[in-house]
């Protein structure tokens, strides 16, 4: 148990200690010993912040029974250390190992030992932990769960199949309260592994839907799977066999194939914000299986025989996940490359890559592209409720629809000179025939009060199943000086325009492309807090490249100036959908190209004929010089307005 921020914050680690301590587990036939530390701050009196801990579980209660000298328990050092004391003694027939924290998947691993530079235990450092202690092919663990976030891959899967026989973990974030440990009272009794596996999966989802419900918020994603690792040399093989064949197609194919890649079910992306660049392995198989039948089949097989229990609310999560980069440039260029090469897993994979790299990372292609496009609007018959509802489309030039992966929806509105700020970003953009298409309702998520004040502040609209949209805002927050970043989590029902709360979680990153503290999100509820200041931000100035076109968003240069809008709660708070309130805006899409590289559309002004425009007659101020330079215009209770002249002229 690496306390980190979960436990220093919250207790959540102490929790689930006093979850185990309640679940009724028969400690004659089990032994529940924990290492704890990795916390500046725990809310228990056993474990301390100035060493390592071990804990065991007697009749009443935790008590601490050594503790080891403080060291990072984000080392192989660490993990060996005490899996050599737990074995030499609390003999068993049988060991598991559970491991706690955040989860950042494969390529960054698990954990974030905060009193050592929230150093993590990558892949190729626990696989040398378990190497240096007593578990190996003859005497393997029965089974190592993460309760953590996004760590059900294949590439742990194929670390760790010398050392235990069942994986259990998550393809997406975990909630931040974790496992359900109550469910442990069942352990030790007659149920064979991957039984009470499979009941620790099933409970866990139901507590997480039980969390849900009292909180009122709306369904997540959320996932647990139990997988059979003795299989892990067959996953292996399927997928290096399916790549070699893809590597074989390495250049000719390579649009084509990020084109599938982007396609491919992500994991955490729209859950934290981030690009974690996992794909789902099984919906992987699904977009290229038209290409390459024979070799999607056989690992189609392998992770249906494999993954022997699958919890999950949601589309196109199979059990187990795959790196596969494309977005996040940033980070393979300056870490992950070289971490990912070292697992030394997947073969063929690897070498896919290496082809791979070589042309998303060094072949830009920007001067390929002619001038940026203009939007235009669909004309149609549609009976509109205001003049820039409608869908818009962007017409691609030959090279743009050759090199196009991906694209977003931007509507804008303008402040001064060439300074715009969003109203929405929209993920929810399809590409047919060459054409970018994206539907705009002519309304926003606005901020309300009972007092009629609303502000819409900046949302981001990530996708859409049936009639459920999924919007992320961002806000402050603020209580007793302690400042708060928030994602406010949403879903929208297009049909009813009802919106419901899928959760308010801590914004983990500041100004980092990822938040490398993975999920476990502390999460909140409305009433929380006093109040909101949501965000009206990202004022920037249209920026281009040498050859004209408009740089992605994020790349416009910063005006340097936050604006959000504070909501207390005592005035009533609803967020609710509404039309736009002013009569033009700006729509403008950005597109990525298969060599990750982005660029905008030209903006396009949409003018709304149906808002009627209020002119008022102002009366004239005759300006008096007499008393210097300044002359006074207005005042009101403490606050006086001064004209003030600048120059003789």
């Amino acid at each position: 148990m690496i306390g980190s921020d979960l436990e220093s914050r919250s207790g959540a680690g102490t929790e689930d200690l006093k979850e185990l301590e309640n679940s009724g587990i028969n400690l004659k036939n089990v032994n529940v010993v924990i290492y704890a530390g990795g916390a500046p701050r725990w809310h228990n009196d056993l474990v301390s912040n100035k060493d390592n801990n071990v804990l065991e579980l007697t009749d009443k209660g935790f008590r601490k029974v050594t503790f080891m000298d403080a060291s990072s328990m984000g080392t192989s050092k660490s993990l060996t250390e005490f899996l050599n004391y737990g074995y030499k003694n609390y003999p068993a027939d049988s060991f598991a190992l559970i491991l706690w924290d955040h989860g950042n998947g494969p390529v960054i691993g698990y954990g974030k030992d905060m009193l050592f530079d929230n150093d993590s235990l990558t892949l190729s450092e626990m696989r040398a932990a378990l190497f240096a202690s007593p578990f190996g092919s003859s005497n393997k663990l029965a089974w190592i769960g993460f309760d953590a976030c996004l760590m059900s891959s294949a590439e742990l899967a194929c670390t760790l199949d010398d050392f235990a026989y069942y994986l259990v973990a998550s393809q997406e974030i975990e909630p931040s309260f974790g496992w359900n440990y109550d469910l442990f009272k069942f352990y030790g009794k007659n149920f064979n592994t991957p039984a009470f596996l499979s009941l620790l999966v099933e409970g866990y989802m139901k507590a997480c839907q039980d969390y849900y419900d009292s909180r009122g918020f709306e369904n997540r994603d959320t996932t647990l799977a139990c997988i059979d690792l003795t299989k892990s040399g067959e996953l292996e093989k399927a997928v290096n066999t399916l790549f070699e064949r893809l590597n074989a197609d390495m250049p000719s194919q390579y649009n084509t194939l990020v084109q599938k890649r982007v396609s491919t079910r992500a994991l955490g992306r729209a859950s934290t914000g981030s690009e974690y660049d996992l794909i789902d392995l099984n919906d992987m198989a699904l977009q290229l299986e038209t290409v390459y039948p024979e070799e999607t089949d056989a690992l189609k097989s392998v992770i249906n025989s494999m993954v022997i229990k699958n919890g999950n609310n949601t589309e196109g999560c199979c059990g187990m996940s795959l790196y596969y980069p494309f977005y996040n440039k940033y980070y393979y260029e300056n870490s992950w490359q070289k971490i990912y090469a070292g697992l030394g897993i997947f073969e063929n994979y690897g070498n896919y890559l290496n082809k791979y790299q070589e042309i998303w990372l060094k072949d830009d292609v920007l001067d390929q592209y002619e001038k940026s496009p203009v939007p235009e609007k669909v004309n149609d018959n549609i009976n509109r409720s205001s003049a820039i509802e409608g869908t818009y489309k962007l017409i691609l030039s030959p090279n743009q629809i050759k090199y196009y992966a991906d694209a977003k929806f931007y509507v804008m509105e303008k402040d001064v000179g060439e300074i715009y700020h969003p109203i929405i970003t929209s993920e929810n953009v399809k590409f047919e025939d060459g054409i970018l298409y994206a539907d705009f309702s002519g309304k926003a998520i606005f901020a309300k009060n009972r007092f009629g004040i609303r502000k819409a502040p900046v949302s981001i609209e990530h996708d859409t199943v049936g009639d459920i949209s999924r919007y992320t805002l961002q806000a402050i927050t603020n209580l007793y000086s302690n400042w708060k970043r928030l994602d406010f989590h949403m879903t929208l029902n297009n049909s009813t325009h009802e919106i419901t709360t899928s959760s308010i979680v801590a914004h983990t990153s500041a100004d980092d492309e990822i938040a490398l503290s993975g999920g476990k999100p502390e999460e909140y509820a409305l009433e929380d807090w006093d109040g909101y200041g949501f965000y009206c931000n990202e004022h920037k100035y249209l920026s281009r490249y040498p050859n004209g076109l408009i740089k992605p968003f994020s790349q416009w240069h910063d005006r340097g100036t936050l604006s959000y809008y504070p909501f207390p709660l005592r005035d009533g708070l609803e967020l609710v959908y509404e039309p736009l309130d002013k009569s033009s805006y700006y729509v403008m899409f950005e597109i990525t190209d298969t060599r990750g590289s982005k660029y905008c559309s030209e903006l396009l002004l949409v003018e709304g004929a149906d808002i009627q425009k209020e002119t008022v007659e102002m009366p004239g101020i005759t300006i008096d010089w007499n008393n210097g330079d300044k002359a006074k215009l207005a005042s009101h209770e403490n606050v006086t307005v001064y004209f003030k002249k600048m120059s003789e002229d």
